[in-house]
């Protein structure tokens, strides 16, 4: 089939069934993703006390049961019953359950999720889907481009496929290239912020470098003045024995 030929409209209404076909896999994709985030949120979910508590709890069990049972039955079972006591406690404080609980869940997740993948599998390699996407270039095999070429014939900004085609790509040009012109200026904003933070550092060291002159200064002045006073005070002692 020639697309070249066909009418606005009858390319329209491809463009809207490729459309729906795409979107229908991107669902199942989110999807898959989503049970991939709920395994990790699982898997990474702190359970059960950390620190001190994971122990303290069951050693203030046995200890509670045991002073009681023994109170009241002897020691023997007093040891047995805060030992039972101190078990189902350490289950408790250490999470035990809840992570039998998450692994349950994770084994779950991954059966939904090996199943939705099968399920995109077998939807991608239909009939239906492959014929829907048949017209499109591989590179505007995505929802976001059907989408952009959808728009630019109910637009009017073209009128049959080659235009709508020449179109998209100038646009994708244009938007790559300020992309690109975004991302020089993000860099240059960063130089800019490095350079700005290096003068900051340069001009305390100069300050400080400075000050420290200074200090310096000020010492060599005193010791001057020590020099000073101490050959005036020789110059007295020498007129004076010379007297």
């Amino acid at each position: 089939m020639e697309y070249s030929e066909l009418s606005k409209t009858d390319l329209m209404g491809l463009l809207a069934q490729a459309y729906q076909v795409l979107s229908d896999k991107k669902e199942r994709e989110d999807q898959i993703a989503t049970i991939n985030r709920r395994v990790h949120q699982t898997l990474n979910k702190p359970v059960g006390f950390q620190g001190v508590l994971k122990w303290g709890i069951p050693a203030a069990a046995f200890l509670i049961v045991h002073v009681i049972v023994y109170s009241v039955l002897g020691i023997g079972v007093g040891i047995i019953s805060g030992g039972f006591a101190a078990y189902y406690a350490y289950n408790y404080s250490s999470g035990k359950k809840d992570k039998a609980l998450a692994k349950e869940k994770v084994a779950q997740y991954r059966q939904l999720a090996s199943k939705a993948k099968n399920e995109l599998e077998i939807y991608q390699s239909s009939d239906a889907f492959i014929d829907s996407l048949d017209f499109l270039l591989p590179e505007m095999k995505d929802i976001y481009a059907v989408a952009a070429l959808y728009n630019i014939l109910n637009s009017g900004r073209a009128d049959n496929w080659k235009e709508a085609i020449n179109k998209y790509d100038t646009e994708i040009h244009r938007f790559r290239q300020e992309q690109n012109q975004q991302e020089i200026i993000n860099n240059q904003k960063q130089q800019m912020m490095n350079a700005e933070q290096n003068n900051i550092l340069l001009n305390r060291v100069t300050t400080s470098i400075g000050a420290q002159n200074a200090m310096i200064a000020t010492q060599i002045a005193q010791i001057d003045n020590i020099n000073k006073t101490t050959t005036s005070i020789g110059s007295d002692i020498n007129a004076i024995k010379n007297r």
